[in-house]
């Protein structure tokens, strides 16, 4: 996952604020990092293999492009598996 500027940014806030000690900044600054990659949408790619009768899931992708270039470099768990596409994953289920 590439951090994006308004990530850094806001990590930059909380290293310029003063904290009691290193581990309370450390803290803040996990926290805060945990937070940002919780907010941030996710992909995954979906099988289908028609031989195993089974849906196959692969991931987690931090874009949609990455998930679809996944695609070619995964391996099929047989020749049937003929069925491929990445989605958006559902937060909050």
């Amino acid at each position: 996952m590439q951090p994006r500027i308004s990530e850094i940014r806001e990590i930059v806030k909380i290293l310029d604020k003063e904290h009691d000690d290193v581990e309370a900044l450390a803290k803040a600054v996990l926290q805060r990092a945990f937070d940002m990659a919780e907010e941030r949408d996710t992909f995954v790619v979906l099988l289908r293999d028609t031989v195993l009768k089974d849906l196959f899931v692969f991931g987690f992708y931090d874009t949609m492009n990455r998930a679809n270039k996944a695609i070619t470099t995964l391996p099929a768990p047989t020749p049937g598996a003929d069925t491929w596409g990445a989605r958006k994953v559902i937060k909050g289920i």
